[in-house]
Order: C-alpha cells, then sequence, then structure tokens
C-alpha cells in the first residue's frame, strides 16, 4: 500500500476505535444514569424544575418597583460601588470612613466632599425612598414563568447591585450627618434586599445575594462605630440579620444548575446536539467555517456518550450537594474543603484527556465553584460575627459593661450560641482591658490562634481573612461620645 493509503486507513481505524469507545462507554451509562436518578428520587432529591415545584407564581410588584426606580436615577459623576467601607489600616483595625474628612473612594475614583455626595444623593432621593419601600415584601424566586427559557431570561441582578451601592452610600453620608435614624432605615433596606430572590435555584441568583450581604456587612460596622445608636435601634438592626441565612445559597444554587442540566440532556435526546448547543450554548467568537466544524465535532461526542456525560454530572452535582449539607450540620469549613477540593480534583480528571471526549456537556456545564463556595461561607462568617457585635453592644448599653462570655448573652440577647462556620464551634470571644472586646472566628484553617489578626503570609495584607483569625475590627480611630 502507498504511504498516503496507509495513514488514511490508520486514521479510519483510530476514528473507529474512538466510535467504539464512545459508544461502549455511553452503553454502560445508560443504565447507570437512569439507576442514579431512580437513586438520588428515592432518597427525596429534586431533579427537574417540575420537582422544584416551577414554574410558580409570585407577586412581582416589588421587583418592578425597584428596577423602575434603579432606571430612574439620574446619571451623576459619582459612581457609589467606589465607597472604601471597613477599610482595614492593620491586624485586626480598620478606618471608619464617615469619619474621614473626605469621601473615601478607592484609588481609581478622584475624592469628593461629604457636600458634594450629599447633593449627589439629594438628587436620588425620591428613588432611594422607592427603593426602601420595594425590598420591603422582596419575592422568593425569580423564576416566575416557564424556568425552561433560562437562556432568554433577563435577570434583575445589575438594577440590585446599583439599589445596594446607593443604600450603602446613603448610609455613609447619613452616620457622617449624625441622623442614624436615616442610617438605620437604609441598613434595613440593605439587608431586606439580600433576601430577594432568596428562595431562587440559581447559582447566579444566590451569588448576587451573598455580594450584597458582603457590603450590607461592612455598612453595618461602620454603622456600629456611631455612638448615637439606642437599645432600640440595635434590636432592630439584629432582628434583620437573624434572618438572612447564606447556608443554603449554594445547595439551592445547585439544585437549579442540576435541573438546567437536566434539561439539556432532555433537549439533546428530544432534538440533536446542533440544536441544543445553538439554544443553550454561547455563541462562538470563532470564524463561521471554524465554528462550524467544532459544533460539528461537539455534535458528534454529543449523540455518542449522553448518558455517560450525564451519570457524570448528576454524580458531580450530588457530592458538591452533600458538601455544603455538611456545612448546615456544623461541619467544619476546613473539614468540607478538603472533601470538595477531593471532589473538583476527582471532576478534572474525568473531564481530560481521552475521558474528556466522553463528557462534553459536563464540561461546559458545571462551573468553578471554588471561589463561590469560599465567598458564601466567609460572608455567612461575617454576618453571625455581625449579629454577635451587634448582641454585644446591646448587652453593653443595658448593663454599661461587657459580658465575661459570648454565652451571657443567652436567652436575653441571643436565642442560642452563635456558630463559627468554620470551626463548627462557637465563635470566640474576650472582653479588652480598653473597654473594647475581641470577637473572631477561628478562620479558614479551622485552628483558633486565640484572636491573631497578625497576617498568615509573608504578603502582609490587612483585611478580615488575611489574618490567622478572622477577627471583628477595631476602630482605627473611635468617634467621641455625644
Amino acid at each position: 500500500m502507498k504511504p498516503a493509503h496507509r495513514l488514511m486507513l490508520a486514521v479510519v481505524v483510530i476514528f473507529l476505535l474512538i466510535v467504539g469507545f464512545l459508544w461502549i462507554g455511553n452503553r454502560r451509562g445508560a443504565s447507570a444514569a437512569a439507576k442514579f436518578k431512580a437513586e438520588l428520587r428515592a432518597k427525596g432529591e429534586k431533579i427537574s424544575f417540575a420537582e422544584l415545584g416551577f414554574p410558580k407564581s409570585e407577586n412581582v410588584e416589588g421587583l418592578v418597583r425597584l428596577t423602575n426606580a434603579v432606571n430612574r436615577i439620574p446619571n451623576v459623576p459619582f459612581q457609589p460601588g467606589t465607597l472604601l467601607l471597613m477599610e482595614f489600616s492593620g491586624p485586626g483595625r480598620a478606618d471608619v470612613s464617615w469619619l474621614s474628612e473626605e469621601v473615601v473612594l478607592n484609588f481609581r475614583s478622584k475624592r469628593i466632599t461629604w457636600d458634594e455626595l450629599q447633593a449627589h444623593l439629594n438628587r436620588v432621593s425620591d428613588e432611594l425612598a422607592e427603593i426602601r419601600q420595594a425590598v420591603e415584601r422582596p419575592m422568593r424566586y425569580y423564576y416566575l414563568w416557564d424556568p425552561t427559557n433560562f437562556p432568554n431570561a433577563r435577570y434583575p441582578y445589575v438594577a440590585m447591585r446599583t439599589a445596594a451601592q446607593w443604600l450603602a452610600a446613603d448610609t455613609v453620608a447619613a452616620l457622617h450627618a449624625g441622623d442614624p435614624h436615616r442610617a438605620r432605615s437604609n441598613i434595613h433596606a440593605l439587608v431586606r434586599l439580600t433576601q430577594l430572590n432568596s428562595e431562587d435555584p440559581t447559582l447566579v441568583a444566590q451569588m448576587i445575594r451573598v455580594a450584597i450581604t458582603g457590603l450590607a456587612g461592612n455598612v453595618t460596622w461602620e454603622a456600629l462605630q456611631s455612638p448615637k445608636w439606642t437599645e432600640a435601634d440595635l434590636t432592630a438592626l439584629q432582628k434583620d440579620w437573624e434572618e438572612v441565612e447564606l447556608n443554603q445559597a449554594l445547595e439551592l444554587g445547585i439544585l437549579g444548575e442540576r435541573a438546567i442540566g437536566d434539561l439539556i440532556f432532555a433537549e439533546l435526546r428530544a432534538h440533536g446536539a446542533l440544536r441544543t448547543r445553538k439554544r443553550f450554548l454561547v455563541t462562538p467568537t470563532n470564524p463561521p467555517f471554524q465554528a462550524r466544524l467544532e459544533a460539528l465535532g461537539v455534535a458528534l461526542t454529543w449523540n455518542l456518550a449522553p448518558d455517560g456525560d450525564e451519570l457524570l454530572m448528576l454524580q458531580h452535582y450530588q457530592g458538591l450537594l452533600e458538601c455544603f449539607r455538611d456545612l448546615q450540620k456544623q461541619t467544619p469549613w476546613a473539614v468540607v474543603k478538603i472533601k470538595f477540593q477531593t471532589l473538583d480534583g476527582q471532576l478534572q480528571t474525568k473531564l481530560s484527556g481521552v475521558q474528556g471526549f466522553r463528557h462534553p456537556i459536563t464540561s461546559v456545564l458545571i462551573p468553578n465553584f471554588t471561589k463561590a463556595c469560599q465567598t458564601v461561607v466567609r460572608n455567612e462568617t461575617q454576618r453571625r460575627l455581625t449579629v454577635g457585635a451587634l448582641a454585644l453592644k446591646r448587652y453593653q448599653l443595658r448593663h454599661e459593661r461587657l459580658p465575661a462570655e459570648l454565652k451571657d448573652l443567652v436567652p436575653e440577647f441571643l436565642s442560642g450560641e452563635i456558630f463559627d462556620p468554620m470551626s463548627g464551634q462557637p465563635l470566640r470571644y474576650r472582653p479588652n482591658t480598653n473597654g473594647g472586646f475581641s470577637l473572631y472566628s477561628v478562620g479558614e484553617d479551622g485552628k483558633d490562634d486565640h484572636g491573631d489578626a497578625n497576617s498568615a503570609s509573608p504578603a502582609k495584607t490587612f483585611d478580615l481573612w488575611a489574618g490567622k483569625d478572622a477577627v471583628w475590627p477595631a476602630p482605627e480611630v473611635a468617634p467621641k461620645a455625644p
């Protein structure tokens, strides 16, 4: 045979071997995927959107008011997202932004005066009032209509973020002006905003909630540095924060991601790979001919191995769900993180090399949860520190001293001890000789370093998570009592 013929024959043989490999794997996966689904459902797992109860109906009045108010905000030469809040100045210390002579913005923004900031806020005062009213009854989920149309959905998350940033700016300005009533109404609205879409089974919905919770936590720290609060004010703020719960955020997000995967696999079997790719995946940016070739290649592998691919997706999502459910059972994050990293490593192994050809959908569907998971656990820990700090301030106002132990707050100021997600044990606390207190989480390593906020790395960075322990920061300069 001529060399060209031998090469062609070799290519054909290799191609047939790959096809056979994928086909055999698919046949094995077909029964395994169906069996695994049955096992999950027998345990009470909800896989499809229908099983999750969608579509649902919900009163959208609040969301409409919120988005309309945000859309009416006029263009002003100030971006509220540039405000620096709870900016760490050293280990366990942070600057109180509203005590500064000028408004503290990030390094990319020019500085403005407090009068200039207030002038901007006056221009949006009607919209802020509307936002505060709109979030009083936050809708629980955004998938109100047909969740199968998710590729064309237009989520309200930009409006939510914009509303949160303006509420934060108005809070800081109110604190600077010595107006705790105005500050309290803004923080109340901010915390209520974290409850918007709280039952929405989508990752993007839950992560915007988590992000707003982090912003609201920083704003609340700023507010707690004011000496003008009454116990009634602090009680109301604590009640708001106690209603927030982020531990279930990622569980809901993964349930939605799994339902999307179930929907895509059903679409694949009913209408083929090319239509599925066109409907559910982002339009390729490659030249048309190259994109067409890639589409045909993906279509081939999808048609050869959908069931084995689905099995991997189901197994990975179930593993993730078990990780996050462990957190809700007070399993320390230091333990869950190892389980999570092992699970992610196993997935990457199955998506690499020849095995990757058998799992083209899973490789596209499953996002990287590493950063998302860390952010959720951190912000939930900060939320619990915030609740603890509010309870301590209430105790101090009533008794004119701090408690000897955190458990002394129960049941008068707390219904029960506050557990640290990082350790699975109560948060650490001690009163200090200077009249302040040390309240902290043991940090992501799960080790109690007795409230050591010094950097755990040579980088010497300063923030809540840079230290050996995550310490509720003391103000660099405390405001004077009235």
